[in-house]
């Protein structure tokens, strides 16, 4: 069993960033998620190697704008493993690493598999991603990544739903501002029940381990 140290470890937390309110903000919801995340922990299966957090957050459930008045919800990933993602297109750093792993874990896939995991980039940055460059940005990943975003009411439930924050920079002299949110990945099963947290330290080896093993039903 991990302990709660680790757990907290593996936690959303800031990235990218600015936005000093995130901590606070999203306070409430990170020790809940501590809570129910140090509970599945107590049954926690060795065979993983990220962090099984099966009953720890909600099911899967979103509705993002992924293209001018096209909207998406969970029932378009639903019957396959999707990886929810929070972050924004300019983040310098955390966003492209993680969606560039992921991209490595899928092609490390065998091609039979590839085509059941899908990767829902949230974009907590609508104001500068639209949804026309959200589908430009994740079609740069590959077919099996799709990328929208909602209006900031919508956004706030939405990564609270999943035990996260986000919190908006001051800008600089040329208007740009970094984003704080948080930097896991969280991965639901077939029937959008959350199974496991892929944090930014995990290996590409495990996710590719795990995401095998979600495929094939573990």
């Amino acid at each position: 069993m991990r302990s709660l140290a680790r757990i907290a470890h593996s936690l959303p937390r800031a990235a990218c960033g600015g936005g000093e309110g995130f901590a606070g903000k999203g306070l409430a919801a990170v020790l809940l998620t501590l809570l129910l995340i140090g509970a599945s922990a107590c049954s926690d299966s060795p065979e993983w190697r990220t962090t099984a957090v099966k009953g720890a957050f909600p099911d899967l459930e979103f509705a993002l704008i992924v293209d001018d008045g096209v909207v998406i919800t969970e029932q378009d990933v639903h019957g396959e493993i999707a990886l929810l993602f929070f972050g924004y297109m300019s983040c310098p750093d955390v966003c492209p690493a993680t969606m560039a792993k992921l991209q490595a874990a899928l092609d490390s896939l065998p091609d039979a598999k590839q085509g059941q995991v899908r990767v829902v980039f949230v974009s907590v940055d609508p104001e500068r991603d639209t949804p026309q460059r959200l589908k430009d940005y994740a079609r740069h990943f590959g077919p099996q990544f799709v990328a929208g975003t909602a209006d900031i009411p919508g956004l706030a439930q939405l990564t609270r739903r999943y035990g996260s924050s986000f919190a908006y920079g001051p800008a600089n002299d040329t208007g740009y501002y970094s984003v704080a949110h948080g930097s896991n990945v969280i991965a639901f099963g077939r029937d959008g029940s959350p199974r496991l947290l892929i944090r930014p330290e995990d290996s590409l080896e495990a996710i590719v381990h795990d995401l095998g093993r979600l495929v094939t039903g573990a």
